[in-house]
């Protein structure tokens, strides 16, 4: 009895030590970036407006972070028009954040792995986070439509491109 107590005694001592915290979300994400509340479609997650949303549909920047320990390729799922996915495919290395730029309502982003030529589609659940940061609406001049603002860089090289978007 008093070692089944010490051994959990143990066990307990070292999930605190190591930050164990019940399996919650522990990404920090960027100021102002709210987690959006997942919505799946063929393991892709789709980037939708929120509930309570009142921005405008031109106004959605979506930041992702690859919290997996392998490199991801994220692309865009479009089953009407698969043309429509050209130039989408973006690699995030794991730890690293990427910002998208959206106009469109309902854009649904897959996750693969790639290795070596063979490419497998894997679920964007457990590998990724996403959160969206309300936008002003572009000063004329500046770009708008739907692009990526950043792909797989460092959380400080991310702040400093969105700061660089919200410039004047």
């Amino acid at each position: 009895m008093a070692t089944t107590f010490f051994r959990l005694t143990c066990l307990g001592s070292i999930l605190l030590l190591s930050g164990f915290n019940g399996f919650k979300d522990k990404t920090v994400y960027p100021a102002g970036c709210k987690p959006i509340q997942a919505s799946f479609q063929q393991g892709g997650w789709v980037l939708s407006p929120q509930p309570g949303d009142s921005s405008s549909p031109s106004s959605k920047l979506y930041v992702i972070y690859n919290d997996s320990q392998q490199a991801l390729v994220l692309d865009r799922i479009t089953a009407s028009f698969p043309g429509a996915q050209a130039g989408w495919r973006s690699p995030i290395a794991p730890n690293r954040w990427s910002a998208l730029m959206l106009n469109d309502s309902n854009f649904v982003l897959s996750c693969q792995k790639q290795q070596g030529t063979l490419v497998e589609q894997v679920n964007c659940k457990q590998k990724i986070r996403v959160c969206r940061i309300p936008m002003p609406v572009p000063a004329s001049g500046t770009a708008s439509g739907s692009y990526w603002l950043s792909e797989s860089v460092s959380l400080s090289r991310l702040e400093k491109a969105i700061e660089h978007q919200n410039a004047p």
